[in-house]
């Protein structure tokens, strides 16, 4: 799946909704977190990064996801949809019920430190 995400019967609904993704050893969520969006448009799951600067919704070009792994790749500013530009995949895996992993390259290598996607709604106090 290139763009769009399918999914069975309302399965992954449990993934609509607003998203933040934060360093996986942080209980608290920073100020300085990327905010995903992921929605329901008919038979496919959407997914969007939200803008800090104006709360716009920027479509995501991959988003692949199934019951138990979510993979993902940012926008590449000024990018029309004609390039050929690869970027970093997020890759995440349900563990525990919560979405961690790493960034990884091309060659499936891991980049940085460990990730989490928190839900917005789950409660958890947000810091300055």
């Amino acid at each position: 799946m290139s763009e769009d995400a399918r999914r069975s019967s309302g399965s992954l609904g449990h993934l609509l909704g607003t998203w933040y993704l934060v360093p996986a050893d942080l209980e608290e969520i920073p100020a300085h977190r990327v905010e995903f969006v992921f929605y329901d448009d008919g038979p496919q799951i959407r997914g969007a990064l939200v803008s800090r600067a104006n709360g716009q919704h920027i479509p995501l070009p991959y988003l692949d996801l199934d019951e138990t792994m979510l993979r993902l790749q940012l926008p590449i500013p000024g990018q029309d949809g004609g390039g050929h530009r690869v970027t970093p995949t997020l890759v995440l895996t349900l563990t525990n019920g919560t979405f961690q992993g790493y960034w990884q390259d091309a060659g499936a290598q891991r980049l940085g430190f460990a990730l989490k996607l928190v839900k917005a709604s789950d409660g958890r106090r947000e810091s300055a």
